[in-house]
């Protein structure tokens, strides 16, 4: 009994995988031309990513360090990357 089960599993993955693989199939023939507008909003995104992404990991690592300061030396592993990187334990 269980074997049937199996079998139907496998199916059902594969069939899933494969439906995937013909949607990404059907949108590179199709899909092919490079409209101004992606183009535009390429140009859009990339600077807005990089500026708030800069600020979340600057937060990040200012957050961190506030929360390490209070913590005993023992508490802390290097990880190794040679730049004073720790992580708690």
């Amino acid at each position: 009994m269980p074997l049937p089960r199996l079998y139907g599993g496998f199916a059902y993955g594969a069939y899933q995988w494969l439906c995937m693989v013909a949607i990404l199939g059907f949108a590179r023939r199709w899909l092919t031309a490079d409209p101004a507008a992606r183009r535009y909003l390429t140009d859009a995104i990339f600077p807005y990513y990089i500026v708030h992404q800069t600020a979340i990991i600057m937060i990040a690592h200012a957050l961190h360090g506030q929360r390490s300061r209070g913590l005993a030396r023992s508490e802390h592993r290097d990880c190794g990357h040679g730049r004073g990187v720790r992580v708690d334990l």
